[in-house]
């Protein structure tokens, strides 16, 4: 009798085999690729880096042998590898509106050009920023060398040209980095060593030049994506605007005392490329398909105007040039007030250079025998020109940059996840596509990489017991499920005064349905124990495109009426597909200006009868939590020892787009402790600093912040030992 026993974690994964006489093995069937060796030659200009397994700490637990989806670095460069600054510029002759900076499509003609290649020769790599690697020697350090370079695809009386400066900065210290590594001087982040962070933009440009050439991808970004059968979704929820596509993640990381690169499965939201512009905006505004979208932009001009902005950003191509041409993607500055009959703009004819006024409209009509049937609708700006949406569709590989609504989220996250056991074999599917072994590049800078996935010696620690108040069973879990059954949580809080409103959304349920639901509520709350009133809830209706402030406002007032004290929680009702804005505000206006704890409910969950008390026990659990209770625990001996806080802390950086503002947004950064002995109930502080900053620039106030409250939490008492878990670099 055997049990798969499998954890798929964000980096690593682990496949074991549980067996009643053996213990625990290797999972065996991991298929070898057709096409992947088993041994790798080292190249010419290689050196073997041999590096010792770190021992296995502790005697804890049962042995096993675990694999992860890192594949070890075999060979480093024992030849000099030049580093250069690369400077590209538009020159004024060629600048558009006076912006000197080169875009990603002239940065990508560059690199093809002739000149260029002939200058850096074959074995150069870019990292798509500033920073080039090549073995041979181009010119004496400090020295530059410049170039200008005509670029196809330019006007009559513009030219599109670009120059190029490539400056000898050095060379790259790999001792540096293998000294670091052996000396264990091994951080989460490389930025706190200049030269290890060279070495390891080279070895990521290095492995990132063959799958950004041939799959759609961002600067620097480490995510590939393919649209293939069988790599993508189509989110149907949206209305088939969206669709998952399953790409490959590719870093170089520090492992276990190895340098190794990281393979994983990412999947990301992308626009279905081909889609006119105006079923883009009728799917936004959640306009019926048979819908004329004339008539309901003039009935509806608030709402199709919201929808249309969410354009601004996105990236189109067009349909009435020539094949070329139509290639070409085009970036929405903005949308325009008017229809092509209204707009006008100056037309010039190149050949006189006289200009002379027409709309858009007849533009297209005269000089592309195009009658437009929607020409009433705004239009899309871009540096191009004003362009009709009728002629507009989704570029290929333009990312969704929005989050996800709930039931898009739910499509997502089916097609996203795996079992350990296909999420490995996902993994090296991608090492396949990868196909370092067959890449000339790394080979010329004395590199190559395994294409097994790197084993270490591990323990397998048994599960501990989930203790609470009644129901604790005698072991530790055993599956994934969370089952509540016979459960009472372990300190459970309660409140005495309750409102509730619904959202309806254009649509409502029964009177009936939503009183039958507030019971099933209140039951399962008691049952978790809970202390509840016997009353039903205050009720209200709502709006969720309405004043939600006032809304809740008459909510804390109405609840105080009818239980003649301060509202204590309030619980919102929102159908699915309703505003992502709706939280926030619920949030804010709850939390922070009334000091109620609130809790939002799906309705189309809540009140299914399906997996009803599966659903409202979750909540339960989260409602405790924000009342002040306690809802489990874990049996763990290091805890009876001595006081322990359990630190975690990360940071959220703006997005690429906001990156691009003057000046950026901030970034935030945020640190959480414990505050009771079996490390259950947590604080929280956060702070705010420049964007993109891997370090906690308040690291010590911040943490003195917690351990005050710890002690506030123990009668004065600090913290004897601290655990830690978090991704920056001064911790």
């Amino acid at each position: 009798m055997t049990a798969l026993v499998s954890e798929a974690l964000r980096e690593e994964t682990v496949i074991l085999r549980m067996d009643d006489r053996r213990g625990i093995t290797m999972l065996a069937p991991l298929k070898r690729l057709a096409d992947l060796p088993e041994e790798i030659p080292r190249p010419a200009n290689g050196g073997a880096l041999v590096l010792s397994d770190l021992p296995v700490k502790g005697t804890f637990g049962i042995p096993i042998r675990i694999l992860l989806n890192h594949f070890t670095l075999l060979s480093l460069p024992i030849i000099k590898i030049f580093q250069y600054d690369l400077r590209l510029h538009v020159p004024v002759s060629s600048q558009r509106r006076g912006s000197e900076k080169v875009s990603a499509m002239q940065q990508a003609k560059v690199f093809m050009h002739s000149t260029l290649t002939g200058l850096v020769g074959s074995a150069f790599v870019f990292d798509g920023t500033s920073l080039g690697w090549s073995p041979d020697k181009l010119m004496e350090v400090g020295e530059s060398k410049g170039t200008t370079l005509d670029l196809p695809g330019h006007l009559p009386e513009r030219p599109n040209q670009v120059d190029v400066t490539i400056r000898n900065s050095g060379t790259v210290d790999i001792r540096k980095l293998v000294n670091y590594i052996k000396a264990g001087l091994i951080d989460l982040s490389t930025i706190t060593d200049p030269a290890v962070e060279d070495c390891f933009k080279f070895l990521n440009a290095v492995y990132r030049q063959d799958p950004a050439s041939r799959m759609l991808t961002r600067p620097k970004s480490t995510a590939f994506f393919e649209r293939k059968t069988g790599l993508y979704l189509p989110l149907q929820s949206t209305g088939g605007i969206l669709e998952a596509v399953r790409g490959v993640h590719q870093a170089i990381q520090f492992l276990a005392g190895k340098l190794t690169i990281n393979v994983d499965v990412v999947v990301s939201a992308f626009y279905t490329p081909g889609l006119s512009a105006i079923n883009v905006v009728m799917a936004y505004a959640g306009v019926p398909p048979h819908q004329n979208i004339e008539h309901w932009a003039s009935s509806h001009p608030d709402s199709f105007r919201q929808a249309c902005e969410r354009l601004t950003g996105m990236f189109f191509s067009v349909r009435h040039l020539n094949t070329a041409r139509n290639e070409r993607k085009m970036r929405v500055i903005r949308v325009s007030l008017q229809g092509a009959k209204e707009a006008e703009f100056e037309e010039q004819d190149y050949g006189s250079g006289r200009t002379a006024p027409t709309t858009v409209y007849d533009y297209f009509k005269r000089k592309y025998h195009i009658n437009l049937q929607l020409p009433d609708l705004p239009l899309l700006i871009c540096k191009e020109g004003h362009f009709p949406m009728e002629l507009c569709f989704t570029a290929s590989g333009e990312r969704f940059r929005d989050t996800l609504p709930g039931p898009e989220t739910a499509d997502f996250i089916r097609f996203a996840t795996a079992p350990a056991y296909t999420r490995c074999q996902q993994i090296m599917e991608n090492v396949k596509k990868l196909h370092w072994h067959k890449l000339n590049l790394p080979k010329a800078f004395g590199l190559s990489v395994a294409t097994r996935m790197l084993e270490l010696e591990a323990r397998l620690l048994p599960s501990p017991i989930v203790q609470y108040s009644a129901g604790t069973e005698s072991r530790g879990p055993v599956t994934g499920f969370w089952n509540l059954r016979g459960k009472r949580l372990l300190s459970p809080s309660g409140f005495h005064s309750y409102g509730l409103a619904y959202l309806t959304s254009g649509r409502r349920a029964s009177d009936h349905d939503l009183q039958v639901f507030a019971r099933a509520m209140v039951t399962s709350l008691a049952s978790l124990g809970l202390e509840t009133p016997k009353e039903p809830p205050a009720f209200i209706l709502g709006n969720p495109t309405g004043d939600l402030n006032t809304m809740i406002q008459a909510l804390f007032a109405k609840t105080g009426t009818v239980f003649q004290r301060k509202p204590e929680l309030f619980i919102f009702l929102v159908h699915q597909d309703s505003p992502a804005a709706i939280y926030k505000i619920i949030k804010n206006c709850c939390e922070r200006q009334y000091g109620v704890a609130s809790q939002v409910l799906v309705v189309e969950k809540a009140l299914k009868e399906k997996g009803q008390m599966q659903y409202l026990g979750n909540v339960g659990l989260k409602i405790n939590l924000k009342l002040g209770g306690r809802n489990s625990c874990v049996k763990e001996r290091l805890f009876l020892k001595k006081r322990f806080m359990m630190v975690g802390g990360d940071s959220s950086h703006p997005s690429p787009g906001q990156l691009r503002m003057n000046p950026p947004p901030p970034s935030f950064v945020a640190l959480t402790g414990s505050y009771d002995p079996e490390c259950v109930q947590y604080t929280a502080v956060s702070s705010a600093q420049p964007a993109t900053v891997e370090l906690i620039a308040d690291i010590r106030p911040m943490f003195k912040e917690l351990l005050v409250r710890f002690s506030q939490k123990n009668e004065g008492m600090f913290p004897e030992s601290v655990i830690c878990k978090l991704y920056l670099t001064n911790f």
